[in-house]
């Protein structure tokens, strides 16, 4: 019994991570974060809000859009995000900033 503990200890201990195939690249930022990504719990102002039913939608084109169920809120937006900045930054715009309030 000891002998089979002590094998299986140290076949454990031996084992080792598989190095990653080269044909599989790590995914940027920017790629990461597009698609549709539903709220579920958002802050304004220091406040929590009730937001359950919005979905963010990033696209490659670099276009934000608010969704609230289907149907779009609030003006169009443009995002971008600096992943040589440290910590890495996203950043968000819109035309009119007016449109937000």
């Amino acid at each position: 019994m000891r002998a089979l503990l002590l094998s299986l200890a140290l076949l454990a201990g031996s084992a080792t991570a598989a190095p990653v195939p080269k044909s599989i690249k790590k995914v940027d930022d920017k790629t990461a974060i597009l698609g549709w990504w539903k709220v579920t719990e958002i802050t304004v102002n220091g406040r929590p809000t009730t937001a359950s039913y919005h979905t963010f939608v990033f696209t490659d084109d670099g276009k934000l859009t608010l969704l609230s169920g289907t149907e779009q809120t609030g003006p169009q937006w443009t995002w971008t995000v600096d992943d040589t900045a440290s910590p890495r930054t996203m950043k968000w715009t819109t035309a009119n900033p007016w449109d937000c309030v």
